[in-house]
């Protein structure tokens, strides 16, 4: 291949591509991503990611990480571990979802939320503010949590519960 060149995408720091080509390979902190076709978000070679979702230029998907569907992975959110985003969910701004959380339906995570250990977001849920849903926690069904609550161990919230700090 020829020399490697800087990234030309916006927001690229300390990131290098084989060539300039939008299938290049990118290296970052070690590990080799490519760019998603549908948002041009990093996908690293060991995740999956279906053609239909979209993973946004800042969004990072590593690890064993699968999105499928109509998944939404947009602004800085990161997917990583073993976690799953399916159906029409949507993960953004500076949302983590980690370990082997499952996050489906049209659920949406946002802000600073955390999703982790074995937790289930489904339904029409939204986690937002600085939550953190952990454990074997499930949140469904117009379930929202937010400020800065914490659901973990085997806690459910559902129906239209309000969980706030």
């Amino acid at each position: 291949m020829s020399d490697r060149i800087a990234a030309r995408w916006p927001g690229d720091m300390d990131v290098e591509l084989d060539d300039a080509a939008w299938l290049g390979v990118v290296i970052a902190h070690g590990i080799q991503f490519r760019r998603h076709l549908n948002g041009g978000g990093y996908v690293a070679a060991t995740a999956t990611v279906d053609a239909t979702a979209f993973v946004g230029l800042n969004a990072w998907v590593y690890d064993n990480a699968c999105i499928c569907g109509n998944a939404r992975i947009c602004d800085n959110a990161w997917v990583c571990d073993n976690a799953r985003i399916c159906d029409n969910a949507w993960v953004c701004d500076n949302a983590r979802i980690c370990d082997n959380a499952w996050v489906g339906g049209n659920a949406r995570i946002c802000d600073n939320a955390w999703v982790c250990g074995n937790a289930r977001v489904g339904v029409n849920a939204w986690v937002g503010g600085n939550a953190w849903v952990g454990d074997n926690a499930w949140v469904c069904c117009n379930a929202r949590v937010g400020v800065n609550a914490w659901v973990g161990g085997n806690e459910r919230v559902g129906g239209n519960a309000w969980v706030e700090e």
